[in-house]
């Protein structure tokens, strides 16, 4: 074997690992954020590929004869990285979905901040699910199951094997519309309880017109609002540890899609 082919070879194949890992961590919540400087995400990348690399048989890797075909392979491995952080993005679509839509009936639209996670502006309860989710993550080790993931990805999805087909498209359809179901599903405990008082706020509108129902309203609205997130949070708990469960299986449901 010529050395100097070895060498350009196995050269190739670290940057396939390089550009892979990087999909998933540059664009992964938690880490994807402002608040993590990119040399930290820089180095991760790096250290992470250098572990996965020894691991990965080089005698079965094809590597590009021109630049093009290095292209082509180079954009095929960050399309599988970025397929499996698009899974994790829109598990934390659907928290932030639901604490979207309560902030909504709480009147709190007008009060947004900074989102650390998606680096934009978001309501007050919008970002305290999408920290409760990160906490959530962290707590039950599910940073390890993108580290699993991605490992396992070389194994399923060979590096050049990536096959954008419709089985692909479906199931980012399929996760895509999901994330507003669960969302509703999420929100609907304190949204019905918001209905409710909305009612009894009408009705107290008819009975006694004197009085400043719009203001009432929401006193009303906020004040049981945060009683009931306080009440909530076990329940939030357990939905965004079930969310996390399915973010594991969804990982693996998109790794067999990209086979074709």
């Amino acid at each position: 074997m010529n050395p100097l082919t070895d060498l350009l070879g196995n050269l190739q194949l670290f940057m396939a690992v390089l550009i892979r890992t990087s999909g998933v961590i540059l664009a992964t919540p938690v880490i994807n954020g402002r608040e993590v400087p990119l040399p930290v995400k820089a180095g991760l990348v790096l250290v992470i590929a250098v572990l996965i690399f020894p691991t990965l048989p080089a005698a079965e890797f094809r590597p590009a004869h021109d630049l093009v075909g290095f292209a082509a392979m180079a954009a095929g491995e960050l399309a599988v990285g970025l397929a499996l952080s698009f899974v994790a993005l829109l598990t934390f679509g659907t928290v932030q979905i639901a604490g979207e839509m309560i902030s909504r009936q709480m009147d709190f639209d007008f009060a947004q901040i900074a989102d650390p996670l998606f680096d934009e502006e978001a309501s007050l309860l919008s970002q305290f699910n999408l920290l409760m989710a990160a906490v959530v993550l962290l707590a039950i080790n599910g940073h390890h199951w993108f580290l699993q993931a991605l490992h396992d990805s070389f194994a399923r999805v060979p590096i050049g094997g990536f096959v954008w087909s419709g089985r692909l498209c479906a199931a980012a359809v399929d996760l895509f519309s999901s994330i507003y179901v669960l969302g509703v599903q999420l929100a609907a405990p304190l949204v019905c309880a918001f209905l409710l008082i909305t009612v009894a706020v009408g009705v107290l509108a008819r009975v006694a017109p004197q009085l400043n129902v719009l203001m009432i309203g929401i006193g009303l609205r906020v004040g049981a609002g945060l009683i009931g997130i306080g009440l909530f949070i076990p329940y939030l708990v357990a939905y965004i540890e079930r969310l996390m469960l399915g973010m594991r299986r969804d990982l693996y449901l998109v790794i067999e899609a990209m086979r074709g």
